[in-house]
């Protein structure tokens, strides 16, 4: 499995654009796998994917996808 890097999004809730938030870097770190979490709601769970990524200081992080660029492309 080849690990990847990637920079690490967040929401940026003070700039918009078209009424969406836009994303700002908050970190790179190194790709290991795909996985999975969970939000509850007040009549139901939601699951999204995540990226499972391993930050420069050794974190490893459970981050939205949608948050996650590939940076060797």
């Amino acid at each position: 499995m080849k690990i990847r890097p990637v920079i690490v999004l967040d929401w940026d809730r003070s700039k918009t654009k078209n009424g969406q938030c836009l994303k700002k870097e908050i970190d790179k770190g190194k790709f290991h796998k795909w996985g999975c979490d969970y939000e509850e709601l007040e009549f139901e769970v939601g699951n999204y994917s995540t990226a499972i990524i391993e930050l420069k200081d050794g974190t490893v992080l459970n981050h939205p996808a949608e948050l996650v660029k590939f940076t060797d492309v």
